[in-house]
């Protein structure tokens, strides 16, 4: 993922995220009025250094009754607090990326707030031996008490931090 461009009204960055590998893709996004949607990974740099992003995805696979075809659906899904019973969980916006493809979003910003860096998840095809071991490394994550990762979810952020500055002239003292 890498910034295009920023944008002054309205406010924000023009990111684009480009299929680099053989295979077709899958990204995942929020939606919003974009046809492509706006990234789903989101950390802010404080005084402290950048927050961490727990959120994941979760992929379920769903029957339409009428057609007898199923089809996955994401949900977002924090680690950090789970959902309640009764909780509204909404799907979240996938598209395909073919080889060499690319997409472009647009992220809001307001000038002035803290710099961010924004990113969203990948879902990449398995092979079939990496569907076989799978289990496996999840076992060895879980005896060495590493933090575990889907099978075929990547994480990729855009490496710049994006940040406009704020409007407001500064202060002259006289």
């Amino acid at each position: 993922m890498t910034l295009v461009e920023y944008t002054r009204w309205p406010h924000g960055a023009k990111l684009r995220l480009t299929n680099g590998t053989q295979k077709t893709i899958r990204y995942v996004a929020e939606h919003d009025s974009t046809p492509a949607g706006s990234p789903i990974l989101c950390v802010e740099k404080t005084s402290n250094g950048w927050t961490t992003a727990s959120v994941t995805i979760q992929s379920i696979t769903a029957l339409n009754p009428i057609t007898r075809q199923t089809t996955e659906a994401f949900l977002l899904f924090d680690p950090a607090a789970p959902p309640k019973p009764g909780d509204r969980r909404v799907s979240m916006l996938t598209h395909d990326l073919r080889p060499g493809q690319s997409v472009e979003f647009w992220y809001r910003l307001e000038p002035g707030a803290l710099p961010k860096r924004v990113g969203t998840i990948c879902c990449v095809p398995q092979s079939a031996l990496m569907k076989k071991l799978q289990p496996w490394l999840d076992r060895i994550e879980q005896w060495c008490r590493i933090k575990p990762t889907p099978a075929g979810q990547v994480r990729v952020w855009c490496p710049n931090s994006l940040y406009l500055p704020s409007l407001q002239p500064a202060a002259s003292g006289n």
